[in-house]
């Protein structure tokens, strides 16, 4: 089960974006740099299911992904922290997909708030492992880098960038499921 749920974190990222690149044909006129990923599960898509189903998926892969987490990182404390904060983040994904924009649930709110400590608590989950550790502090620098940018205090007009904006943000939260799951996979 743990090799299957690490194979499923592996698989989060590229279900990702995978569903974005799949999705986009039936948009027409999407804009990749001014358009969040969500909208291609809108009304405005000719298609909205292949984006939901996607996120969907993205979510359930994220979720057993949080058991392979929860099984093969030693730190009992360590794995129950990125265990729920995986969880968060397959739930939100799951969320979004049931309640495609416009819908006001589509933002999961709270229940999404434990992918924010994900880069953090992989960086100390993962100490260890000294390749690893240089991504994950290139990562989470990353993810205070974009603090401001997403706050709008930076003065980059996020209207005009908020498709690209979004996907970095995902390099931050999405990607590094699937390397630390990688990297678990390789270990044993």
């Amino acid at each position: 089960m743990k090799h299957f749920a690490l194979w499923c974190g592996v698989a989060v990222p590229i279900l990702y974006y995978g569903t974005q690149f799949a999705a986009m044909p039936f948009y027409p006129g999407y804009n990749l740099l001014r358009q969040v990923a969500s909208e291609l599960g809108s009304n405005h898509s000719t298609n909205p299911g292949v984006f939901n189903a996607g996120a969907i998926l993205t979510g359930i892969a994220a979720l057993i992904a949080s058991i392979g987490f929860l099984r093969a990182i030693p730190n009992r404390v360590l794995a129950w922290l990125v265990f729920l904060g995986t969880v968060s983040t397959g739930a939100a994904a799951i969320l979004a997909g049931f309640h495609p924009l416009p819908d006001p649930r589509h933002n999961p709110g709270a229940i999404g708030a434990g992918m924010f400590f994900l880069p953090l608590l992989f960086l100390v989950a993962m100490w260890r492992h000294r390749s690893l550790r240089i991504y994950l502090i290139a990562n989470l620098v990353l993810f205070a880098i974009l603090a401001p940018v997403m706050s709008g205090r930076t003065g980059i007009p996020l209207d005009e960038y908020r498709g690209v904006l979004q996907r970095i943000v995902a390099l931050v939260m999405y990607v590094p499921i699937g390397v630390v799951a990688a990297v678990l996979l390789r270990a044993k």
